[in-house]
Order: structure tokens, then sequence, then C-alpha cells
């Protein structure tokens, strides 16, 4: 019985033994999780297929990329830009984010994702702090990049800019349209009351007509008389609309008298720190944001009033079709004077630049 035992534990000793490994699961990377915001600032008919184009256009472009993950396209309408609080979807794409829910926000530019610099920035610090990108497609802008928020400061201004310059002429042209008799005040559709009936309106519309001889000018005409100081030969309306649709085919034309100012000492001097400190490394990140915003903010303060307006009138004369008739909001917003002489004709524009143009 021993020597049975003996053999049966040395069986056992030489059985082999079998470990089952189970095989490793490769990690499969995390997509990147991508918004689009999208805004228009008015609900007219061309400001609503834009919006259309732009939801459609971004779901698509994230969609289509294997890598990316898409959340949702945060779209405000007819709401201005110049007002974070304002905007439901742009407070909602900003909760999602403190939530963790995207890592990167496209935008189609700077002036949809705010026309006020000071929310602008904010909103892009914070979320820069959440690790989180926003590209700027018109500006081919990254906020990843250490050089963005500069560039995002810069465009952010000129868009707050441009947006001052909308609304005071569009002021200018309630204030017109009331001397002419031709302002139309809120229906009561919205949620404003109308501020007279219906009924005053119409009789009023009647009375002033009966009063008036109907205008024989059109609003373009008139403005082109005020431009002259006084009404010109019919070649001369011609001759300007011929110029200035030569601009709107070829907005390059505009361009800024030579500026012979030196940039100002102190630009210079922060320039050329800005430079050693980013050719020194180790970058100090926080140090080089805080003197380019600073560098930017005496830049911008340096720019002329003419630099300004050639660049306004640029993005005016691009967004312009060409014309069959002069349009008078053209002419108001780009012209500061006309003189003729002989067959020449001409325009002093709103940047001091002259452009002529005469008859055969």
């Amino acid at each position: 019985m021993k020597e049975q035992g003996n053999v049966e534990g040395s069986l056992a000793l030489n059985t082999p033994r079998v470990v089952v490994i189970p095989a490793d699961t490769p990690e499969q990377a995390r997509k990147l999780r991508v918004a689009a915001y999208a805004r228009v600032s008015s609900n007219s008919e061309d400001q609503m297929n834009s919006f259309a184009a732009q939801n459609a256009h971004y779901t698509e472009l994230i969609t289509s990329n294997p890598e990316w993950e898409f959340v949702d396209v945060y779209a405000d309408k007819g709401i201005t830009g110049t007002s974070a609080e304002k905007r439901d979807d742009f407070q909602r794409l900003l909760t999602d984010c403190r939530r963790g829910r995207i890592d990167k926000i496209l935008v189609k530019s700077s002036s949809r994702f705010a026309r006020n610099a000071k929310e602008c920035l904010e909103a892009i610090r914070e979320l820069k702090a959440l690790n989180i990108s926003v590209c700027f497609e018109e500006q081919n802008i990254d906020t990843a990049e250490l050089s963005a928020e500069l560039l995002t400061a810069i465009f952010a201004m000129m868009d707050q800019k441009e947006s001052e310059s909308i609304s005071q002429n569009m002021r200018w042209s309630y204030q017109i349209r009331m001397r002419r008799g031709t302002f139309v005040p809120a229906t009561g559709e919205s949620e404003y009351p109308p501020l007279v009936s219906q009924e005053q309106f119409e009789a009023v519309q009647v009375r002033r007509k009966k009063q008036t001889a109907p205008p024989q000018k059109t609003p373009a005409q008139k403005e082109l008389r005020r431009l002259c100081g006084g009404a010109p030969p019919p070649w001369v309306e011609r001759q300007v609309l011929d110029i200035l649709n030569d601009l709107i085919t070829h907005p390059k034309q505009l361009r800024c008298l030579p500026c012979k100012n030196v940039p100002p000492a102190e630009v210079v001097r922060l320039s050329r720190k800005l430079d050693e400190l980013l050719n020194t490394p180790p970058v100090d990140e926080d140090r080089a944001r805080e003197m380019a915003l600073h560098l930017a903010e005496l830049q911008l303060n340096a720019i002329g009033p003419e630099e300004y307006e050639t660049t306004r009138l640029q993005r005016l004369f691009q967004k312009h079709r060409p014309m069959d008739d002069l349009d008078q909001g053209l002419l108001h917003e780009s012209v500061r004077r006309i003189t003729y002489n002989g067959r020449t004709v001409s325009i002093l524009l709103k940047n001091n630049q002259i452009v002529e143009g005469g008859t055969p």
C-alpha cells in the first residue's frame, strides 16, 4: 500500500499543468467629441438660409470624420452677438463644456462666436482651462495654439467695432425714414405692443400722400445730390455706378494711404521682449500670453481711422453684389464727397482714398 501510494504521488508530479492566459484586448482610443456653434443676428430670409446652411455644413463635417464623435450643433437665431447672456444655446454649450461632454468646438468665424471682445476672450480662456479648443474656420484660428489668443483678441475687437458701426448706421436709417414719413412702427406681432394703432397709422399715411407730392428722385439719387453738393448731370450718376461696381469686383483696390509714422517705442520694445521670451526655452506660457495681449492692445490703439475704414470698406464691398442702379446705403456708408470736372468724376471714400473715372 505504501509503495502504491508512492507511485501515485510520482504520477501526480509528472502530470503537465495547463494555465490558460486570456489574450490582451487592445485599448481603443476614444474619439474626439466635437460640437459646433452657429448664430445669425436677424430673422430675414437671407439670414435664415445662412442659418440652415451652417447647421447642415457642420453636421455633415463632423459625422463624416471617423475620428470625431458628433455631440450637437448649438445654434442661436435672430439674436445679437454683443451679449452672451441673451443667447440660450451659447449658454447651453458652455454648460455642456463644464460637464466634460465636449473636446472641440467648430465655429464659422469669430463674429459668429461673439461680437463683444471682453466676453469672447473670457469664454476662450475658460474653455482653454477645460482643455477645450475652439476652431474659427474663416480666420483659420485654433485656440489650442499659443498665438491663437492674440489673433482672436484682434479679430474680436474688429468685430465689436463693426457691430457698433452697423448699429450707428441703423439708427441713422431710422431717423431718415422718420423724416420722410416712411418709418413703419411695430405692428404688435412680437412681444412688444404697437406704438400706434394700425388705423391711425394708415390714416396718417393717407393725409401725408394728399399733402405732399410723390418724390421724383430715388433715395440713391438724393444721396448722390447731397454728396455732389447739388444736382449733378445724368452722366455723373452712370460714372459713379461704374466706379462703385469696379470696387465691388476688385475690392483690393481699396488701400490705406502710406503711413509715415513709425510704431510707438513701447510697441517696438514689447515686441522684442516677446520674441526673446518665445525663443528662450522653456517658454513661460502665462507670461507670454499676458505680454501678447498687452502688445495687441497697444497695436490696436495705434491703428489710425484710415486703416480701420479701409478694412471696413473692403468687407463692405466684398459682401455687395454688382448693381444695376445706385444703392443709397452703399453710397452713404462708403463715400465722403463726389466732385466732377469736365468729363471726369472723383470720389473721395471714407478712408480718404480718391478714385476717379471718366467718360470716353
